[in-house]
């Protein structure tokens, strides 16, 4: 391979990475849903094929015999990208059950889906540290889906003392409100007896408020794996399960699918579709 004619190309390479990468960083972050993406991905599939064109007039010769066509193969591979990007963008934003759990009169449901789709629960209890923040990981997800109007109200009122819970709208999400628990300060690492006492607390809170249906993100957050954020969270909710109807473990990213449903099932046993399922003791 000549170096000599891949360094002309390297302006368009990096050019088409950093498109391609800034469209997937808005997918995932959830800045583009439902019709955005496919928009979204027109707009960058029309840059991309745009660049090629411009990459191949400026740097390819055609030889003796060649045809034409040989100049839409970039730009041809460059839409095949942008769609085969929009394909992979609408399989991050499915929405599936992993498993239920159906313990007395309550069920628990674990869920793939995006912060967008989450379902239409009573409150979303969200972990958070004590300035309210919303600018990274799950919070930063929630308010991205839900808008800015989440997290002015929470600046309001921020900042708040560790365990303080909070309530807001819910924005555009379909859940009624939002409890946001401060479990953390800031640029400290949660521990787990804290996340669970003070995660509790917000279960009792969005109870006492008449919340039947609850849904809680499971997600890494600050100091915490996936493992261990969602073993707490799932033990919190096997010791406060009784007063709700239904209760949802909402998994945003797909990647962390396997981590969570493997912490969920020590802590919760297996799923049943139907009837109980037999549930370890509580210490």
């Amino acid at each position: 391979m000549n170096p000599n004619a891949i360094f002309p190309q390297l302006p368009f390479l990096l050019t088409i990475l950093a498109v391609f990468v800034a469209y997937g960083v808005m997918v995932r972050r959830e800045i583009l849903v439902g019709a955005r993406v496919w928009q979204g991905g027109i707009v960058i599939g029309l840059i991309a094929v745009g660049l090629a064109v411009l990459n191949d007039r400026l740097n390819l010769k055609l030889l003796p015999g060649m045809s034409p066509t040989f100049y839409l193969m970039n730009p041809a591979a460059m839409a095949f990208c942008a769609a085969y990007c929009v394909f992979i963008s609408y399989r991050l934003h499915k929405v599936s059950d992993v498993a239920t759990w159906a313990i007395g009169d309550t069920k628990i449901i674990l869920r793939t889906c995006p912060a967008s789709k989450l379902p239409d629960a009573h409150a979303l209890i969200l972990p958070t540290g004590t300035r309210l923040e919303m600018r990274y990981g799950v919070p930063s997800q929630v308010k991205n889906a839900g808008g800015d109007t989440i997290s002015a109200a929470a600046n309001k009122i921020a900042p708040v003392g560790l365990g303080k819970v909070v309530a807001t709208d819910a924005g555009t999400l379909a859940v009624g409100k939002i409890y946001h628990v401060a479990v953390y300060e800031s640029s400290k690492p949660i521990k787990v007896d804290v996340l669970k006492r003070f995660v509790g607390q917000a279960l009792l809170t969005a109870r006492k408020d008449g919340a039947e249906s609850i849904c809680i993100p499971l997600g890494a957050y600050p100091g915490m794996s996936i493992e261990s954020s969602t073993t707490a969270l799932a033990e919190t909710v096997l010791k406060q399960y009784k007063p709700f109807a239904e209760i949802v473990l909402c998994i945003f990213e797909a990647r962390d699918e396997r981590d969570a449903a493997l912490a969920v099932r020590k802590v919760l046993g297996e799923e049943t579709k139907t009837g109980n399922v037999v549930i370890p003791p509580v210490e």
